[in-house]
């Protein structure tokens, strides 16, 4: 298996492509795919990136909170260091993936200019990342 720096290096080179070209092509997600020798996750990034699940939400432009919406949950993403709130949650899967397709179709839906951009009041940044947390 490829260690993560290799990965996170070829994954940076598929999404630099497909910010370029504006286009994800077949042979961009199958390289995706082949990255975790895994291709059931093909499916997986192509249902994620139908649905366009992907939100940036700025705070009076001042901070910016990043999520995706998975399956079952929401989760802060940090797409600079490859941090996804599943992590966290599902730490094994972690390990057996090394990326998760959240922050993989984050990634692409950013290259593509498709992310969700909601603008709220500062007052909204401390009850919003409660909420996405699910801190009480």
């Amino acid at each position: 298996m490829k260690n993560h720096r290799n990965l996170v290096n070829m994954l940076d080179n598929i999404i630099d492509k497909i910010r370029r070209m504006k286009v994800v092509m077949l042979d961009d997600i199958l390289n995706i795919s082949d990255l975790y020798e895994d291709p059931r996750l093909l499916l997986k990034y192509l249902e994620h990136l139908y649905e366009l699940n992907a939100f940036r939400i700025w705070f009076n432009d001042r901070y910016v909170i990043n999520t995706f919406v998975g399956d079952h949950y929401e989760y802060l993403i940090i797409p600079n260091i490859y941090y996804c709130g599943c992590n966290s949650r599902y730490p094994l899967a972690q390990l057996k993936r090394r990326i998760c397709p959240h922050i993989i179709t984050f990634k692409i839906l950013d290259a593509l200019g498709l992310i969700n951009e909601i603008h709220l009041n500062e007052e909204d940044f401390e009850p919003t990342l409660e909420e996405i947390l699910y801190l009480e």
